[in-house]
């Protein structure tokens, strides 16, 4: 797989229920969701050369209408395991209106066995530019409320929600970190302080958006 794939990171399908029977016009809209990254971070930028395995722990999905109240919300049950490296969209939905405004997940611990983030919420490994592997694992918990004014049309819609993965490496050189055996951990136990700064930047670099 080349490096470039990687940039799309998305939820693992799960059983949706319907989110109403049409739009004030009377046509019922349908959609599905992806989640991405953006930017060069897991390819060829900052000081990292690849990222070769990364996983994230989503919940409590809600995707929210202008205008609404909250019993026109739709709500996705979780949790996903998410393989941020195997592109596959969650199933198509139905929407009883044309107009979205919020998008609203968690990033929760799994407490799933046998998964790579069981106990986790989001577990990267990759290698630098000189070519040293590394891991990132952490458990802290994200809420992400991301507003965004989409207007739906006719035809199957995509929203995508993309991370800007350069961000996550902004301040962080993995070579920095205190070598265990021949990978630089960075985890509650190994190098905490870049964990530190790889998590708050974590927290702000969601996005939302309507795909063309």
């Amino acid at each position: 797989m080349r490096p470039e794939s990687l940039l799309s990171l998305v939820l693992l399908c799960g059983c949706l229920p319907d989110g109403g029977q049409g739009t004030d016009t009377g046509n019922a809209l349908r959609a599905d969701l992806i989640v991405g990254g953006e930017g060069l971070a897991i390819s060829q930028a900052r000081d990292v050369q690849a990222v070769t395995a990364a996983h994230m722990n989503i919940n409590g999905l809600e995707i929210k209408p202008c205008d609404a109240g909250e019993e026109d919300e739709l709500e996705y049950p979780g949790p996903f395991a998410v393989d941020l490296r195997d592109p596959q969209p969650l199933p198509e939905i139905t929407l009883a209106y044309d107009l979205v405004c919020e998008l609203e997940f968690h990033v929760e611990p799994n407490p799933a066995d046998g998964e790579p983030v069981d106990g986790l919420t989001l577990y990267l490994e990759g290698r630098t530019n000189t070519g040293q592997p590394f891991a990132v694992s952490s458990g802290a918990q994200w809420e992400f409320e991301i507003e965004e004014e989409l207007s739906l049309q006719d035809a199957l819609n995509r929203f995508r929600v993309l991370f800007d993965v350069d961000l996550w490496f902004d301040g962080i050189d993995p070579d920095d970190g205190d070598l265990t055996v021949d990978t630089v951990l960075i985890d509650a136990d190994h190098n905490a302080d870049l964990l530190a700064v790889f998590e708050a930047n974590v927290a702000e670099s969601a996005r939302m958006e309507l795909e063309d």
